[in-house]
C-alpha cells in the first residue's frame, strides 16, 4: 500500500491486482490531482474531514479531505475509470490482418480501402496490404480487397484490333516532252502509268526525272522529301503526304495533303513555281497518277506517280 499527499487532501492507492492495476491507479490519480487545493499540514487532520474509498473494478482508491473535495474527487475517479474501461474494450475489439495481393497494385488498393475506416499500409515489394482496426472494419475491408484484387480480362474487341503497319510510298516524277528524245527506258511502275494516260496526254517521249521512297505511319503522321532534279535548269522539288488512315483488310489507304512543289531559278525568268496538291484514297500496290504540273525549262509536263504498300 502506498500513500500520496496532495495539497488539500490525501490519496491512498491500494494495489489489489499487481503492477498493472497500480499503473491504472496512477493514471486515475493524475486525473483528480488538480481538484485538491493547497493546505497547511495542520489542516490535514482538522475537524470536518472525511475519508472514503472508491472501488473501481479490481482496485480501490482511498480519499481523505474536506467533504466537498472528496465528493468531487469520487465523481472524477468514476468518470476516469469508465473512460479507461471503454479504451480497454476498444483495444480488445481491435485486430490486425495481412492481405496478400495477387493481381492489383497494393498502393491502389490501399488508397481505396483507406476510405472504409481501418488503418491501412501497403508494401509493393512484399505485395501485401496490412489492415488494423476494429474487427468489423477489418473484416469488411478484407472482403472488399478480395473483390477488387482480380485479374483484369482484356476485352475481345481490344484483342481483335489489328496494329496498323507503316505505309511506304514509291514516288516517281516523270517528265513528258512534245518532241522526240532519246531517254533510257522507264522502270516498270512509271511505264505502266504512262501506258494508262498516253491516250489522254499524247506526248512524244518520257523520262524519269526523280524516284524516291518514303515511309509514314497511319494516324496523321506527315512524311516529306526535298531535293533537286537532274535537269539543265536548277529545279528544286518538295514532296509531302500524310497518312490519315489505313485498312489492311480492304487494302485502302487514305492520304491527306499530298503535295508536290516544283521551283526553278534562272537569271532570265527568275523564280517559277508549280505544284500539285490533293487528298485521295488509294489501294495498296496500285499505281496511281496523282496529277500533272507544268514547269518551263524542265519538261513540257511533270507527272506525279505514286504507289503505296504496307510494311
Amino acid at each position: 500500500m502506498s500513500c500520496s499527499w496532495f495539497p488539500g487532501g490525501c490519496l491512498v492507492a491500494a494495489m489489489l491486482a499487481g503492477p498493472a492495476s497500480l499503473m491504472a491507479d496512477e493514471q486515475i490519480v493524475d486525473e483528480i490531482e488538480p481538484l485538491f487545493l493547497e493546505a497547511e499540514e495542520s489542516k490535514r487532520i482538522a475537524d470536518g474531514w472525511v475519508e472514503d474509498v472508491v472501488v473501481t473494478g479490481d482496485r480501490s482508491i482511498r480519499l481523505t479531505g474536506e467533504r466537498d473535495q472528496v465528493q468531487q474527487a469520487i465523481g472524477a475517479v468514476m468518470l476516469a475509470d469508465q473512460r479507461f474501461a471503454d479504451n480497454d474494450v476498444e483495444l480488445a475489439r481491435s485486430i490486425a490482418r495481412v492481405y496478400s495481393v495477387k493481381h492489383a497494385d497494393p498502393q491502389a488498393l490501399a488508397s481505396l480501402i483507406n476510405r472504409t475506416g481501418p488503418d491501412v499500409q501497403a508494401d509493393p515489394t512484399l505485395q501485401v496490404v496490412v489492415l488494423s482496426g476494429r474487427v468489423e472494419q477489418v473484416e469488411s475491408a478484407m472482403a472488399v480487397l478480395a473483390e477488387l484484387d482480380v485479374a483484369r480480362e482484356v476485352s475481345a474487341q481490344s484483342e481483335e484490333e489489328p496494329v496498323q503497319r507503316d505505309v511506304v510510298f514509291d514516288v516517281y516524277l516523270v517528265g513528258a516532252y512534245s518532241g522526240p528524245h532519246e531517254f533510257p527506258a522507264l522502270p516498270a511502275v512509271p511505264q505502266s502509268a504512262v501506258e494508262g494516260f498516253r491516250e489522254t496526254f499524247p506526248f512524244a517521249s518520257y523520262s524519269l526525272l526523280e524516284a524516291f521512297t518514303i515511309r509514314a505511319s497511319p494516324g496523321g503522321s506527315d512524311a516529306s522529301v526535298r531535293g533537286y532534279l537532274d535537269s539543265d535548269q536548277l529545279t528544286e522539288y518538295r514532296f509531302q503526304a500524310e497518312v490519315e488512315s489505313s485498312h489492311e483488310e480492304s487494302g485502302s489507304i487514305s492520304l491527306s495533303d499530298v503535295w508536290l512543289v516544283l521551283r526553278t531559278y534562272s537569271k532570265e525568268t527568275g523564280t517559277q513555281e508549280s505544284e500539285i496538291r490533293t487528298n485521295l484514297t488509294i489501294q495498296e500496290s496500285k499505281t496511281v497518277v496523282v496529277g500533272k504540273a507544268g514547269i518551263r525549262g524542265v519538261a513540257d509536263g511533270v507527272f506525279l506517280v505514286l504507289r503505296a504498300r504496307f510494311d
